[in-house]
């Protein structure tokens, strides 16, 4: 007989546990959460964020759950001739051990797969993603388990992060999956983080250049100076960067406001003293 999970039955029956508080009780509806892929799959994001800050092994054992293993076999077009491919190993980056990348369900690769369909182009282009065959500087060859994310986005939503960054057991960031969630979200804040840190040592840079204008009793070594345009340089850099820092604040407070996350912006003393 054919069964058909009652979705929405799952949704009021983990409501009711979590609203328990009951750390054992959350721990376990976890663990069966994580032997039941098809449920695993309508577990919503709040329902998600609710586990990550409960007590106990929960949110460890949620991390575990979220990111399974998923082989990736499928079938390529060679000369006229399907041939059978299974991702066992790649290029891997040498910093985090991981390849991250966005891509489709892996119940669509095997359903391609038991059908004998050859893969498309954007799924080709997943897999060639996933594991370059390219070697370079940055990466390693080696023998890798290719993982999926069960529940979509979690890596683009800040309430995760912040879920993450607040949970009472720290023992989740020693999951793979707590760690390809962070990796990727570095991935993309790497460059600003660097921008960042330019600006604020040229900020520093300048208000060095500004005090040694400024300064009324140069020392008897350093040249004389004509303040007027050299101040007006710095005075302009200073504005540039004060710009730049107001830009970066503002979008900031947007992306917390956006999230729903407004008031913790708001009450963080840090927030204020930048």
């Amino acid at each position: 007989a054919a069964y058909t999970p009652d979705y929405e039955g799952l949704q009021s029956c983990l409501a009711n546990i979590l609203d328990s508080q009951n750390s054992v009780l959350v721990s376990n509806a976890v663990l069966g959460l994580g032997n039941a892929p098809q449920l695993l799959d309508e577990l919503s994001k709040d329902d998600f964020l609710r586990i990550l800050k409960a007590p106990g092994l929960a949110p460890v054992q949620l991390m575990k759950a979220i990111f399974q293993p998923c082989q990736l076999v499928y079938w390529e077009e060679t000369r006229g001739e399907l041939r059978r491919r299974k991702a066992l190993a790649g290029h891997v980056n040498v910093e985090t051990n991981l390849n991250l990348t966005e891509g489709p369900h892996c119940r669509l690769i095997k359903a391609h797969f038991r059908n004998k369909k050859v893969i498309n182009s954007d799924t080709s282009a997943f897999i060639t993603q996933l594991l370059p065959s390219q070697k370079s500087s940055r990466t390693k060859f080696v023998p890798v388990s290719t993982f999926m994310c069960h529940i979509p986005w979690v890596h683009k939503d800040l309430r995760v992060l912040v879920a993450i960054a607040d949970c009472p057991n720290k023992e989740v960031f020693e999951t793979d999956g707590c760690r390809a969630i962070i990796a990727w979200r570095w991935m993309l804040e790497k460059p600003l983080a660097r921008f960042r840190m330019v600006m604020t040592s040229i900020e520093v840079a300048n208000f060095m250049v500004i005090n040694f204008i400024t300064d009324e009793s140069p020392s008897s070594w350093a040249p004389p100076i004509e303040h007027a345009m050299p101040l007006q340089v710095a005075n302009f850099v200073a504005l540039v960067v004060w710009s730049l820092a107001m830009y970066m604040e503002l979008a900031q407070i947007h992306g917390y406001v956006s999230a729903g996350l407004g008031r913790r912006y708001f009450t963080s003393a840090r927030h204020w003293f930048d």
